[in-house]
């Protein structure tokens, strides 16, 4: 979702108008009648830009660290249901020539 929304509203009278929380302002996100999926942030974006550029730059600032977070926690962990180097090389039987895979291994059940 959008940063944006931290700072926006929208009226249940008319969707195509959303007000700004600080400063009460409604703007237009999309011509009357139009349907939602025409609707438009840009707007939105412009009037933070230049009515209230230093709450916009500190949620986008704040936004982009906590995404970067997110990215390096994934890094860290990996994907889930990822296995180690170890426990896949132990998948595969070590005498076997071909290296064919151990399917008691892979699907944890004994022959």
């Amino acid at each position: 979702m959008s940063i944006i929304w931290q700072f926006f509203t929208v009226e249940d009278q008319s969707d195509t108008v959303a007000k700004c929380k600080l400063c009460l302002k409604g703007l237009r996100r999309g011509k009357f009648g139009c349907l939602p999926k025409d609707f438009s942030t840009s707007p939105l974006h412009k009037h933070m830009k230049s009515m209230h550029a230093v709450e916009y730059r500190k949620a986008e600032e704040t936004a982009l660290c906590e995404a970067k977070s997110r990215t390096e926690e994934k890094a860290d962990t990996g994907p889930s249901g990822s296995v180690s180097k170890a426990e896949e090389a132990d998948r595969y039987n070590s005498d076997d020539p071909g290296r064919k895979l151990q399917p008691e291994k892979v699907l944890g059940y004994q022959r």
